[in-house]
């Protein structure tokens, strides 16, 4: 059974304070023999697992409020969604008030998988953390997972 995507309800198009990437990795098992010897198997033919931590500082809190309606909009952890199109040259197409903005080296980078550029397919991996600055404003961390 596949997680269905959800292409109607957008992320937010808030360009984050941070970001933190970690690459997608092949899914390799490595065996170690008695002798020291060691067998690497390879499990699949993409790289998977990839994440995206997005923080947000100092938001008002009804641009806050988007992340926790996007949330919900999603069915939480259950549907998938896009975080637009990344383009196919270094910091072409990259929208000034999304996830990827400030990125300026080659789009394809900040993908779920090497290759051309696509469109990424994303998940929460858990809700959005909200922690309130002062009144009315407010500071977001959305974590994601990249889905195949």
């Amino acid at each position: 059974m596949t997680t269905p995507t959800n292409t109607t309800d957008q992320f937010p198009s808030i360009a984050p304070s941070n970001r933190s990437y970690k690459p997608a990795q092949y899914p390799v098992k490595a065996f170690k023999s008695e002798s020291g010897v060691e067998v690497r198997i390879l499990y699949g033919s993409q790289p998977t697992g990839a994440t995206l931590q997005l923080q947000y500082q100092n938001l008002l809190d009804n641009q806050a409020e988007l992340f926790i309606e996007h949330f919900r909009a999603v069915q939480g952890t259950f549907q998938t969604f896009y975080l637009g199109s990344s383009g196919s040259t270094d910091g072409a197409n990259i929208d000034e008030n999304s996830a990827k903005a400030g990125w300026n080296g080659d789009p394809s980078n900040l993908s779920k998988n090497s290759g051309p550029a696509t469109d990424n397919s994303w998940r929460y991996a858990e809700a959005p953390q909200l922690s309130s600055v002062k009144r009315g404003v407010s500071s977001v961390t959305v974590n994601l997972v990249a889905v195949l």
